[in-house]
């Protein structure tokens, strides 16, 4: 008989590792790619202005101009950088209206404002953006029409509220559908990343399962390997052995040993198959119970009384196996192998 406790399984709690696609991370580089080329493009739209604009274009714009160059070199948060960058083209937008009302595309600096908007922020910022644009845009337009502001570039032509009107009607149109198709491109875009992201893991969860059952197996043939060199040095050694008590002794000893288990238990028969009697053990319990015997009575729920009238093999464990039998002499045992042996005579 071979008892064992046999380890624990353990339950596989790594999480799958995934190479997610990092939108966060592609913002702040857009953010920064952004803010170089502005700077590099600022510096050649300063020089323009300096022979064309007014005194007030040369504070606003070397102002901004410092301000670009101080976000895009010193180390701050993508926040800071995209809402400055936002405010920059929010900002040109609203004093080229100011300065030369629809004449001049200052639309082009309120749709930059509204796309980035959409690109680098969540949230429906992009509708508050575009809300904001046409509302300074109206505002400054009522205000002119009103005569309320003139327009501080004194060449800028007479404007109607019909030239308003267009003005405001393409904006509206131009910002509304580049708004709506970058929020579906975003969608449809993040959806894509998701699905694939879940292939990716589920391919990554297939892999870990196969390099595990891979494991496994290349485990069990180690396994049977060793038990096939211990099976082979055990017999090796028994077989030197004339004496038939050592033998049985050295039997029990180099199995419990060489296999790892805690007890094993050598059985024999009387002549007649009705009793069995404990001849050999390796455990200090088992050597206890050496030349103890009982009956072999074939009602009796005992593995021993099984191997012997079925004649074959017996293993069990308490691992949902109703036929596992609990022993008082061994409380610790979980599984028990018995192995039936027959000495054919000469």
């Amino acid at each position: 008989m071979f008892s064992k406790n046999p380890p624990l399984r353990r339950s596989d709690q790594d999480p799958i590792g995934s190479a997610a696609y990092n939108y966060k991370g592609w913002r702040e580089q857009f953010v920064l790619a952004a803010l170089r080329i502005t700077c590099i493009a600022g510096m050649a739209f300063i020089a323009f202005l300096y022979s064309t604009g007014s005194i007030t274009d040369h504070i606003l714009f070397f102002g901004l101009y410092v301000v670009l160059l101080r976000i895009t070199i010193v180390p701050i948060s993508h926040n800071i950088r995209a809402y400055t960058l936002l405010a920059i083209n929010f900002g040109i937008g609203v004093n080229i209206l100011l300065a030369r009302g629809p004449w001049v595309n200052g639309s082009l600096f309120l749709l930059i404002f509204v796309v980035l908007s959409a690109l680098l922020f969540d949230n429906w910022i992009d509708v508050f953006a575009l809300i904001a644009s046409t509302a300074t845009t109206v505002t400054i337009a009522l205000l002119q029409q009103l005569g309320s502001y003139e327009f501080t570039n004194i060449s800028t032509p007479f404007t109607t509220i019909t030239d308003w009107g267009i003005y405001i009607t393409n904006f509206l149109v131009a910002g509304i559908s580049i708004a709506i198709a970058i929020r579906l491109f975003k969608n449809e875009f993040i959806k894509g990343v998701q699905q694939t992201q879940t292939t990716l893991n589920t391919l990554a969860y297939e892999r870990r399962q196969l390099e595990e059952r891979v494991q496994e197996r290349t485990e069990e043939l180690e396994t049977r390997t060793t038990q096939l060199r211990f099976s082979t040095t055990v017999a090796r050694t028994v077989a030197e052995i004339q004496n038939i008590s050592d033998l049985m002794d050295t039997a029990t000893k180099l199995t419990s040993e060489q296999f790892g288990y805690y007890h094993v238990g050598l059985y024999l028969l009387d002549e007649s198959k009705k009793n069995a009697f404990l001849q050999a053990a390796s455990s200090t319990t088992g050597k206890q119970l050496v030349g103890q015997g009982f009956r072999i009575e074939p009602d009796r729920r005992n593995a021993v009384h099984l191997v012997v009238e079925q004649n074959r093999s017996h293993i069990a464990s308490d691992i949902n196996d109703a036929n596992f039998i609990r022993e008082a002499n061994f409380p610790l045992t979980r599984s028990r192998m018995m192995l039936p042996l027959a000495v054919s005579p000469l």
